[in-house]
């Protein structure tokens, strides 16, 4: 069986899905049959191999796809790399007429054995990857049982058709692709631009401290609403121009923050602008401020973050999330004239770094991503993506170590995220 369905075939959708790699470095691939999960790999290397060096690794098993691409498959390959520690520059195979892509076949050994997909060697090759800008794509079956350990190793997954249809897979998912000739390939969102501007003060004043109780933040429930129209639209472009304050200016983040997210590639086209519109003391306060007068606010989120020398946690209520300051200054402005917060309520922020947790369908597929996830205690918001898919991400920070509070307690409670530039918009 090759995969395909009437119309176009999976590389091809494939292909139009490259962008959704960008910026990540180690992702696996796998979908309804092994060989539809090569042929989106296949698609989607074609297209990043045009910009950087691509790796594909056969972890499902001589899948056809792939082996008929190479004369000769009866290779070392993916199984003396993990097993056996042979490097993959040895064991990879160029595929010819592309440079930059290469092929590993599944090796001598039975890559289902114990060990393969589970091995402690993968986090060490995403890292490797990750370092030198290039990208290691996973062929790898959607029935594995160490599935889950394999995905916890790279960046996330893809996943094709109808494989892990039922309960939510366990682990991070980048991107969740329909049937090739489904309307959400075709779909497109409008692109974002960047527009150049310095970072505003975050730090909130006016309140005592008080210790955080991690126990506490674990059932963070943050309830969020929908694009709020009524806000956004509550006033002409101009007038509300006219209408917000100059936004205060700060040095911007150290840039060696950028190695540490996942996809240091999206920081210039990242939706680094919001409104804090509060900093409460205790999660309660920031809770009932957001659940009330702020709960129409797009891109709705509380971020624990610590303050100062003493590293005391503060939850600020943080909504919108533009690729301009201007945008920002129009939801505050807005927000304002609404009478939601006090004419000196609120100031703009740069915070570009936020726990991406889920890819859903921009069609119908959020509203109940958000449920899902509100419901495990996850403070959750969607933007969506030009490849027409919604990225669900916590929180919103100004540096990646201000989300180390969020991301512990999440792992703690068996959710994994990756820190990364938040991009897209408002669905």
């Amino acid at each position: 069986m090759r995969g395909r369905r009437s119309g176009r075939s999976w590389e091809e959708a494939g292909s139009a899905n490259a962008s959704v790699l960008d910026g990540f470095h180690a992702v696996v691939v796998c979908g309804e049959t092994d060989e539809v999960a090569a042929e989106v790999a296949l698609g989607m290397a074609r297209v990043a191999s045009e910009r950087r060096k691509v790796t594909i690794a056969d972890l499902s098993g001589d899948v056809a796809p792939l082996k008929a691409l190479l004369d000769d498959w009866n290779l070392d390959g993916v199984t003396e790399a993990i097993l056996y520690g042979v490097s993959f520059e040895r064991l990879e195979r160029p595929l010819p007429g592309s440079p930059r892509l290469g092929i590993l076949p599944s090796g001598s050994d039975d890559v289902s054995q114990e060990g393969v997909y589970e091995s402690s060697r993968w986090p060490t090759l995403a890292r490797k990857f990750r370092k030198q800008g290039s990208l290691l794509l996973v062929v790898a079956s959607a029935s594995a049982p160490a599935l889950r350990a394999l995905v916890d190793s790279m960046d996330g997954a893809i996943v094709a058709g109808t494989a892990l249809m039922g309960p939510p897979p366990p682990f991070l998912v980048l991107k969740r692709m329909p049937s090739p000739n489904s309307p959400a390939h075709t779909r497109r969102s409008a692109p974002t631009r960047e527009v150049p501007a310095e970072d505003p003060q975050l730090m909130p004043s006016g309140m005592s401290h008080r210790a955080y109780a991690a126990a506490g933040l674990a059932a963070l429930i943050v309830v969020l609403a929908a694009v709020a129209a009524m806000i956004t639209r509550s006033a002409p472009e101009e007038e509300t121009r006219a209408a917000a304050p100059a936004p205060l200016r700060v040095p911007v983040a150290p840039a060696t923050d950028s190695a540490i997210a996942a996809n240091p590639a999206d920081s210039a086209i990242s939706s680094a602008y919001a409104v804090q519109f509060l900093a409460a003391n205790t999660l309660e306060g920031a809770n009932f401020e957001l659940r009330g007068k702020l709960k129409a606010v797009p891109a709705g989120t509380i971020s624990p973050v610590p303050v100062g020398p003493d590293r005391v946690t503060w939850y600020r209520v943080v909504g919108g999330a533009y690729t301009d300051i201007r945008s920002a200054d129009s939801l505050l402005a807005a927000v304002r004239r609404s009478r939601l917060v006090g004419e000196a309520a609120g100031f703009v922020v740069r915070v570009p770094f936020a726990l991406l947790v889920d890819s859903v369908p921009t069609v119908g597929g959020v509203p109940t991503a958000l449920a899902r996830s509100l419901s495990r205690g996850l403070p959750v918001y969607a933007l969506a993506q030009p490849e027409g898919n919604a990225l669900v991400y916590a929180g919103a920070f100004a540096t990646p170590s201000d989300a180390a509070i969020l991301q512990d307690s999440l792992r703690s409670a068996g959710t994994r995220t990756l820190l990364v530039y938040r991009k897209g918009r408002t669905p």
